[in-house]
């Protein structure tokens, strides 16, 4: 089911997301990588998986607006990068939140350039099923079971639901919600020439009312982060063993 108002309130003002100085650096999944999953998937409805592997060249720009470019990922399991939507319907534009902006997410990215990375989620490893959030969405679930509530309907993805419901509260066309969900047929020729394009997109997000979320709360806290920094010791994936979650992560769930 999607949360609820005061259910997403009650997430988002989790340690995770308001003391990042209890992020832990020596976790397998980081918890800057949980961070901007749970943050990203809740203001754009996306999937957690496609979310998990986007590529730092999939993140573009139209002037102001920061989106992510899901037409480059591959249908084939044996691309290059691995990459896989769930089907063509997914193939579309998913513009970023500016709320996610003014947290530092271009911040974040720099750093990870900067770093030599080519992942957004660069601790985010394919398993043997080609899949690359496993087990960063047992802990979500975690997070939410221990935040939330311990409710078996309460899961990462019921976020999609509650983008969904909220952009119905919101107005936005059906056609236009589901092309930023992706459950709406979108051509690659469409997706340039035809409306709603990017800032279509993006104006239609922008009415969606998400003051449920402590963003003054969240901003503050992340007032004293350096995203290199993060980047540099919250993303060194070789301190953890490949198999399951070290103490050191469930330490990290504890906290967050």
């Amino acid at each position: 089911r999607a949360f609820e108002d005061h259910e997403l309130a009650a997430l988002f003002a989790a340690p995770l997301f308001v003391d990042p100085a209890s992020w832990n650096s020596r976790s397998r999944i980081s918890d800057v990588t949980i961070f901007w999953l749970f943050l990203l998937a809740g203001t754009t409805g996306a999937r957690l998986e496609e979310v998990g592997q986007v590529a730092l060249t999939d993140v573009k720009r139209d002037g102001e607006i920061t989106y992510l470019d899901i037409d480059s990922y591959s249908l084939e399991q044996d691309d290059d990068l691995g990459k896989t939507v769930k089907n063509e319907e997914s193939i579309r534009l998913v513009p970023i939140h500016r709320k996610l902006i003014a947290l530092g997410f271009d911040d974040y990215l720099k750093a990870l350039a900067a770093d030599e990375h080519s992942q957004l989620f660069p601790d985010l490893k394919e398993n043997s099923l080609g899949k690359r959030t496993k087990e960063a969405s047992q802990r979500c679930n975690r997070i939410v079971d221990r935040h939330v509530a311990r409710d078996r309907r309460l899961v990462f993805y019921s976020l999609r639901h509650a983008f969904k419901a909220k952009g119905n509260d919101a107005g936005i066309t059906d056609k236009t919600l589901d092309q930023i969900c992706g459950h709406a047929p979108l051509t690659t020729g469409g997706r340039y020439g035809l409306a709603p394009r990017i800032r279509t997109l993006d104006s239609a997000l922008h009415r969606i009312d998400f003051s449920c979320i402590g963003w003054a709360a969240i901003s503050d806290a992340l007032k004293g982060v350096k995203w290199g920094d993060v980047v540099r010791q919250g993303l060194a994936t070789d301190l953890a063993e490949p198999d399951g979650n070290t103490g050191a992560s469930a330490a990290s769930d504890a906290g967050s």
